[in-house]
């Protein structure tokens, strides 16, 4: 169980360090229905990563590996492929993700934002204001459509069930990741929403801290990330 929760932190801090969506999130709270789109919006990135990372789990239940050896090569294949899209994803985050965060930092509409995101597909650009249904559907893009945390999800399904714990004890596991990956996502909204006076300037200092330092704890948190998948695929393929 340790081991397990060891393997997942780099995950878990990979996953949360992508800045766009939160800010993605204070832009929508900037609208004229902060409470219901804000809450609309965590409600979809919510939605989307707790289903990857379920799916991804009931997935490698499914094809959980055998004693054999050659039943454990997807696993290598897999992990050296999330492994190379996580360290892609922190060669991004180093090298070009400032650019666009500083983008999505000035973002006030939702035009503004699509223009920040764009591996989003074109039926995004008809949101030309923000409402409840158009920011649930953000929020699931935002996630669906970024492979760094597609990835992460993906990985975390995979290390609970290498785990070989009970279904039990597997379930919880994957909740408490759950909850830590949307827990950072619902603080700025449960602030603004209870003291918007006193969360709002708070809450572009914390904009600018994003800006300021997320290249660099992003980066950190995937290349750690991707270094243990190509440790542990290594392990099966060599």
């Amino acid at each position: 169980m340790f081991k397990l929760i060891w393997d997942l932190l780099p995950i878990l801090f990979g996953l949360i360090a992508s800045p766009l969506a939160i800010l993605a999130l204070l832009a929508v709270l900037d609208s004229r229905r902060p409470r219901a789109n804000g809450s609309m919006y965590l409600l979809g990135w919510s939605l989307a990563v707790a289903t990857v990372a379920a799916l991804s789990y009931l997935i490698f239940n499914y094809l959980a590996p055998d004693t054999q050896a050659h039943s454990w090569l997807w696993v290598g294949i897999t992990r050296l492929c999330l492994g190379s899209i996580m360290f892609a994803g922190a060669w991004y985050t180093y090298n070009r993700s400032p650019r666009k965060i500083a983008h999505m930092f000035a973002a006030t509409t939702p035009q503004d934002v699509l223009d920040s995101l764009p591996q989003l597909p074109k039926w995004y650009e008809h949101m030309n204001r923000f409402r409840p249904a158009r920011s649930l559907r953000l929020g699931t893009g935002i996630f669906l459509f970024n492979p760094i945390n597609l990835s992460c999800a993906v990985a975390a399904g995979l290390e609970i069930e290498l785990a070989h714990i009970s279904s039990g004890p597997s379930i919880v596991v994957l909740q408490l990741f759950l909850f830590f990956c949307i827990l950072p996502m619902a603080l700025p909204l449960v602030w603004y929403l209870k003291d918007p006076q006193e969360a709002g300037p708070k809450l572009l200092k914390l904009k600018e801290w994003i800006v300021v330092h997320n290249g660099t704890l992003g980066t950190v948190f995937l290349a750690m990330t991707a270094f243990g998948q190509y440790r542990n695929a290594f392990e099966l393929l060599i």
